[in-house]
């Protein structure tokens, strides 16, 4: 028997008791003013306990892309069995399909670059964000060979180069994709009035053969495809949208790829578990692959998978890996920033809705609150103070939720109205002078008869 005790500030936790490969939950004691609002017992997720029960099968999409490789080292060196899963592959070269793919429930996790998850989650949402995958835009502009010196006397600045494009044609890897809004908004910063149209060029060989007809002049894709056609000398870089050089839209600076999956996964506590043991898988195999002792095995199996030469190997990897991040924390700021932008410039197509990081992102780290029955009241104060939010006594405090047919929410508590599981958003703003902070954090609640 392993006995586990948990504390929380004044909370005084009760024992835990694994007993016949089950672990048995009680409730915590905690000080609270009584009055109208029921002070709800709050709870800290166990840790996740290993059984010798076969691993639960969790579809991943997979890509000849980068940011495929976290699945295949986990599959290959087994950390996914580790942590209770096994991922299975399911191939996919566009966001259309994976989309689809995610609506029709044949695959349970993804990763998507932001200008994905925005448009996603207004056409076919909600979607739910618990990871970020790598630090850096995921696309990157390319030129036909040639196009620099023809165009530009071989100057590669985001101007210069955007005034030469003015009137080309620009592959991108599917229409109504992440690629084309991510072009979108470098005319649209560069400030070009653009008379070209938008090809599709999914894969390096039709990206190739756009160049090689002239049919396209560059072409927005991601790695590995930037690093072999540059490789092969039939493509040229100039300004970098993954360095951020100067001129290009602050709004492209979101993160590359973030890890997630339609929200209703997360409406039980099974579904929020399997993301913790996915994104924990995540890590590490992250870790793994930025560890410089295994830089020749991850050479090797990004060959294998990813159909690469060892040269082409070695310098996708040199110029990406350091933007992988072994604990997923999330650029909230920037994809804030995305979800002006869309709502700005593509109002129609994300319904005229502001998206923001408070509607995409769940911490899977973030403490749960313990089960409440139908009927039971708890108060936004005790929420943000549970949730690490520190509400200060002026603080405004404000809850948001999803779930409106299984909990009510007022301007002060939220309360549990039918079985099943309730998401609450907890945005705390402080007002100081003139200066305001905010901060915000989601939980989910079950809610038992």
């Amino acid at each position: 028997m392993v006995t586990i005790i948990y504390y929380i500030g004044h909370t005084i936790g009760k024992k835990c008791h694994k007993q016949g490969g089950s672990l048995k939950k009680y409730s915590l004691v905690t000080r609270g003013v009584i009055g109208a609002v029921v002070s709800a017992a709050l709870a800290l997720p166990m840790s996740s306990v290993v059984h010798a029960a076969d691993p639960v099968s969790v579809p991943m999409v997979t890509s000849p892309a980068l940011g495929s490789m976290p699945v295949f080292v986990a599959i290959a060196k087994g950390f996914d069995v580790d942590n209770g899963i096994k991922f299975t592959e399911n191939l996919f070269l566009t966001g259309p399909t994976i989309q689809a793919a995610l609506v029709a429930g044949t695959v349970k996790f993804t990763a998507a670059d932001t200008n994905n998850w925005i448009p996603w989650s207004a056409a076919t949402g909600p979607y739910t964000a618990v990871r970020q995958i790598n630090s850096a835009p995921f696309f990157d502009i390319v030129l036909r060979k040639g196009f620099l010196a023809e165009k530009t006397a071989g100057k590669t600045d985001f101007a210069t180069v955007m005034a030469a494009l003015k009137g080309s044609n620009i592959g991108i890897v599917a229409k109504g994709g992440a690629s084309e809004f991510v072009w979108t908004q470098l005319v649209q910063g560069s400030g070009i009035t653009w008379t070209g149209a938008v090809v599709g060029a999914p894969s390096a060989a039709l990206i190739e053969a756009g160049f090689t007809s002239k049919n396209i002049d560059a072409a927005i894709t991601y790695d590995p495809l930037l690093t072999q056609l540059v490789n092969k000398g039939v493509a040229e870089a100039a300004f970098s949208i993954r360095e951020n050089d100067k001129g290009v839209p602050a709004v492209t600076q979101v993160p590359g790829l973030l890890l997630g999956a339609r929200s209703d996964l997360f409406a039980t506590a099974e579904g929020r578990d399997l993301a913790k043991k996915v994104d924990k898988t995540f890590d590490t195999a992250i870790t793994w692959m930025r560890n410089p002792k295994n830089f020749p095995a991850l050479v090797e199996l990004t060959q294998t998978r990813l159909s690469l030469s060892n040269a082409d190997a070695i310098a996708t990897w040199k110029r990406n890996l350091n933007y992988y991040s072994n604990v997923g924390a999330i650029n909230k700021a920037a994809i804030d920033a995305a979800g002006v932008w869309y709502a700005a410039n593509q109002s129609a197509l994300v319904k005229g809705k502001t998206y923001s990081s408070a509607d995409l992102v769940f911490d899977v780290s973030a403490r749960e609150v313990k089960a409440l029955k139908v009927g039971q009241t708890v108060s936004g104060v005790a929420l943000a103070k549970f949730l690490g939010l520190a509400p200060k006594r002026l603080s405004k405090i404000t809850l948001t939720t999803t779930t409106a047919k299984n909990c009510k929410v007022s301007t002060s508590s939220v309360t549990m109205t039918k079985a099943g599981s309730c998401s609450v958003l907890v945005s705390v703003k402080d007002v100081v002078d003139i200066q305001t902070a905010s901060r915000y954090a989601r939980t989910f609640i079950t809610v038992k008869k």
